[in-house]
């Protein structure tokens, strides 16, 4: 689970599995996770997927679409919002340098 304060703007996330929330914070009349804001069941299709966070307002997160429309609720009204508790840190996987000297300042 990524941490509230590691989340601002420019900020890759990773979308946790349905399965890894469920076992953390339950589930509630088997169609939606408890999380600081509820996840449903419509929004399963996010687990996994990579974005960018756009804007951020205390535990609103809003992630940057791939397509427009993508964060769309099936229902029409509005887009949906993401916590902190839904979304873990994608961390840069090139290797650290060797020496100081190896480091680009």
């Amino acid at each position: 689970m990524a941490r509230r304060f590691d989340l601002f703007p420019g900020v890759i996330v990773r979308v946790r599995s349905w399965d890894d929330m469920a076992e953390e914070f339950g589930v509630e009349s088997g169609h939606y996770i408890p999380c600081s804001l509820s996840f449903t069941k419509e929004m399963q299709r996010y687990c996994g997927n990579e974005y960018e966070i756009e804007e951020k307002y205390d535990d609103e997160i809003i992630l940057k679409p791939h397509y427009d429309g993508e964060f769309r609720r099936e229902s029409g009204y509005g887009n949906w919002l993401f916590s902190a508790d839904m979304l873990e840190l994608v961390m840069d996987e090139s290797p650290l340098p060797d020496t100081f000297s190896d480091m680009i300042i």
